[in-house]
């Protein structure tokens, strides 16, 4: 099977990421939903939420739409 995403290049100074969380992210850049992310890495949905997990917790963003707004250099924080 062909995982679409898996091509897409993360620039590596804009977020941090582990090697599986880059192509965590990727895919879900792309897209896919967990199950299809773990079914392309061949890993469990578990195991998908747990890398996702680590990715928020590394970057300081409260969701996935935070860090992709950071990836994308769209975030800022909240005025007061």
């Amino acid at each position: 099977m062909r995982c679409v995403g898996a091509g897409m290049a993360v620039p590596k100074n804009s977020i941090m990421l582990t090697r599986r969380g880059r192509e965590v992210f990727q895919l879900t850049l792309a897209g896919f939903r967990t199950s299809r992310i773990a079914l392309c890495l061949e890993i469990s949905r578990s195991g998908v939420r747990r890398h996702r997990e680590k990715m928020l917790q590394a970057n300081e963003c409260d969701s996935m739409l935070e860090l992709i707004a950071k990836y994308y250099g769209t975030y800022t924080e909240q005025l007061p």
